[in-house]
């Protein structure tokens, strides 16, 4: 490892952005770098999934990951990208069936400098992805069998989703507001 190392954070403002569309853009373009590569990407149901990111920020962490699970699957193997929602988080999850990562190298991954099974590898972009995460309130969690692959989630909140009622009745708006408020939810009422 190299003391001292950290990665740059642009430290752009974070804005709602949706994960799948994200997502999308992302495994084209490595779709395009590795054509031969079997990279699967399942959206998921339902609408947008949104998280309080810098999108760039954002997009060169999954862009490092996906990379990295395309690197050790290799040529033969195949590697699948899934979102889902969990809870109030939102969780990109990228699994390849690689050569796994041995047990006692795992909890030295993410770290700045540290490289492992990538010939040229400079160890940055997993600890760029973590601190990224880490800036917008989420995490990022690896597990992994020799033999077996490896899985790589990345678990950010979700945005809070605001509903917006435009009613001229005063006594509707506060029927719904009270509502949205026992159920949990943001609701912003406007008159006109």
């Amino acid at each position: 490892a190299l003391p001292g190392l950290t990665p740059h954070l642009s430290g752009a403002p974070a804005t709602e952005q949706d994960v799948v569309a994200v997502l999308e853009g992302v495994v084209a373009e490595r779709r395009a770098a590795s054509p031969d590569s079997n990279l699967r990407f399942d959206r998921g149901t339902g609408g947008p999934t949104l998280v309080r990111v810098g999108r760039a920020e954002f997009t060169r962490a999954l862009s490092n990951v996906i990379g990295n699970a395309l690197d050790a699957a290799g040529p033969q193997g195949s590697v699948d990208v899934t979102i889902s929602r969990a809870e109030a988080e939102a969780v990109v999850r990228v699994a390849d069936d690689g050569p796994g990562i041995p047990a006692e190298v795992l909890t030295k991954l993410a770290t700045p400098g540290f490289t492992f099974g990538k010939t040229g590898g400079s160890g940055l972009g997993l600890a760029h992805a973590r601190a990224a995460l880490a800036s917008w309130g989420g995490r990022l969690e690896i597990e992994s069998k020799v033999g077996e692959g490896t899985t790589v989630r990345l678990i950010l909140p979700l945005a809070a989703e605001v509903a917006v009622l435009i009613d001229d009745d005063p006594l509707v708006r506060m029927n719904w507001t009270l509502a949205a408020k026992r159920a949990g939810k943001t609701l912003k009422a406007y008159a006109d």
